[in-house]
């Protein structure tokens, strides 16, 4: 995580500042305070103090990992990763005991206990645990078919104050919904009842992507060691 870090010191120029970030390829907006050091993929080519081949690296982080945001504060790093192909098209479609049952394989999946919902203006999974060397404050939802990630690392524990930040992070997202076609019109459900195939096999899809996503960035930071 540090040496990652130190890796997008070297990348970023000191005097940005963050505020809100619009971010159409993921159909968000998201605001980060100013001290955090902020990659999307949107902005990595108007970094013209930025060399190319750092450019490349960190495009290629968001390939690697299907990632939108990669920013750091200090010794706390937030990625935002998604993945396709979910049957519904919002967490907010379903009642607050189906979320639980969704939380609870997610926590099982990543040997946790630590896990909830969490409703802002949309409902998410909160998530704690740790991963190797890395203590995990994840946020995860469903907005258009799409699974949205937001996994806030470090390498020790974090602070109430530091929690407290995440959060006020994730309330400021802002989504853009995209209609659905008419024909699902029955959102969820008699439908999800079989929820022992789809279900897990979603949430198994999750599991895996968080920790192959933290795979690839200790990869990266290798990389960069070596560079």
């Amino acid at each position: 995580m540090k040496k990652f870090f130190i890796m997008l010191l070297l990348i970023l120029p000191l005097n940005i500042k963050a505020a809100e970030y619009d971010i159409k390829s993921a159909d968000m907006k998201i605001t980060i305070p100013d001290e955090w050091f902020v990659f999307t993929r949107e902005n990595i080519d108007t970094k013209e103090d930025v060399e190319e081949s750092k450019k490349e690296l960190m495009k290629k982080f968001f390939e690697i990992n299907t990632a939108y945001i990669s920013a750091a504060k200090k010794d706390v790093e937030l990625v935002l990763r998604t993945t396709d192909d979910v049957d519904y098209a919002s967490l907010s479609d379903y009642p607050d005991e189906k979320i639980e049952e969704i939380a609870s394989d997610l926590g099982a999946i990543n040997k946790t206990e630590d896990y909830k919902g969490y409703t802002n203006k949309y409902k998410y999974i909160l998530l704690n645990n740790k991963s190797g060397d890395y203590y995990m404050n994840i946020y995860a939802t469903v907005i258009n078919h799409k699974w949205y990630l937001y996994s806030f690392q470090k390498k020790s524990e974090f602070t109430s104050a530091e929690i407290l930040e995440n959060k006020k992070i994730i309330d400021s997202i802002e989504y853009t919904i995209v209609e659905e076609p008419e024909k699902k019109e029955e959102p969820v459900k008699e439908e999800v009842k079989p929820k022992s195939k789809k279900k897990v096999v979603i949430i198994s899809a999750i599991g895996a992507f968080i920790v192959i996503a933290i795979a690839s960035v200790l990869v990266i930071k290798k990389r960069g060691k070596r560079a």
